[in-house]
């Protein structure tokens, strides 16, 4: 489906394509991207952010106590700066907030986070992409997924910071519990956006995580098979309920299940990024650098967020 008005033809992303090679690595060692930047300095991408503060109670976060509750940002603010993004040559819009998908419901919006994305297209037609990042789990509604899957702006990547995939420390975490739902609803994406790229987020060590929580999640991880995971240790943040839980996790048990997990994930990662080799994808170009053979790289990003590096001969489209 596209937006663009009666007679208009759709810009093309102005994004090189390039073929992986079957390394797979990027070889842009030493030589950052271009920056992400907020509407003070655009590069390639801009963060947009479409909201501010947090009302979910997670146990171990003091992002509520430091910025206070959710507050969405106007819809025709958001639509002003993007707008206002794009005609500074961005290529990508970033979407972000502490909870994306909480977005709207302060002020009157139903299903507010798929409202708001059916409106950046329309009013940014030319953009070629953007980007959701922090979706909360338990609030991604059947209009979001039809939302991501319908327009091609939308790139078909999630950020959806899990934190842990054992019933019994998401209570303690004081985030949602229901697994089956993770499960359901990944399931669903995915039949309606075969291609989705799922990223997210968990939490080792937490107070009171026993070795069979722990295999919860490492079976969490190995039946969803995520595209991309960041594990951390668990840190008490001073004020928080969870810095007053019982049976803290030793350090040597929580780096050790760190190892273990990431372990884990790096193989699932490498074996579906092996499937994309000998694809031809479209990358936003974000740097530029040397490879080991010291001819020219350019560096960048594909649709679902990979960094990926390209000899100077890739052609542009």
């Amino acid at each position: 489906m596209d937006d663009s008005g009666p007679g208009q033809t759709p810009a093309r992303p102005q994004t090189p394509r390039t073929t992986l090679s079957p390394a797979g690595r990027s070889t842009n060692r030493g030589h950052g991207r271009t920056r992400r930047t907020s509407c003070g300095g655009p590069g390639a991408s801009a963060y947009l952010k479409i909201a501010d503060g947090c009302r979910r109670p997670c146990a171990f976060c003091a992002i509520p106590k430091i910025k206070g509750t959710h507050v969405s940002r106007p819809l025709e603010a958001i639509l002003n700066e993007a707008r206002a993004l794009r005609d500074q040559g961005v290529q990508e819009l970033i979407l972000i907030s502490q909870d994306s998908t909480d977005y709207g419901h302060d002020i009157g919006l139903k299903n507010g986070l798929a409202h708001l994305l059916n409106a950046l297209v329309k009013a940014v037609p030319d953009l070629p992409w953007m980007r959701i990042m922090y979706a909360y789990p338990g609030y991604v509604t059947d209009e979001l997924i039809e939302a991501i899957a319908t327009h091609p702006q939308i790139v078909h990547y999630l950020d959806m910071p899990l934190q842990h995939g054992h019933r019994e420390t998401l209570k303690r975490m004081r985030r949602p519990a229901n697994v089956e739902w993770v499960y359901a609803t990944l399931e669903k994406m995915r039949a309606q956006i075969p291609d989705l790229a799922i990223r997210t987020t968990f939490i080792v060590g937490y107070p009171g995580e026993t070795e069979a929580e722990f295999d919860g999640l490492m079976q969490f991880v190995r039946d969803i098979q995520f595209d991309r995971v960041g594990a951390f240790t668990y840190s008490y943040e001073i004020g928080t309920p969870s810095a007053l839980l019982p049976d803290q996790v030793p350090d040597e048990i929580k780096d050790a299940r760190q190892a273990t997990l990431m372990e884990a994930q790096q193989q699932i990662s490498l074996a579906r990024n092996q499937a994309q080799v000998g694809r031809v994808l479209e990358v936003l170009i974000e740097g530029h650098g040397e490879a080991e053979d010291e001819e020219a790289t350019r560096a960048g990003s594909s649709r679902w967020g990979a960094p990926t590096a390209m000899h100077r001969k890739s052609t542009a489209m």
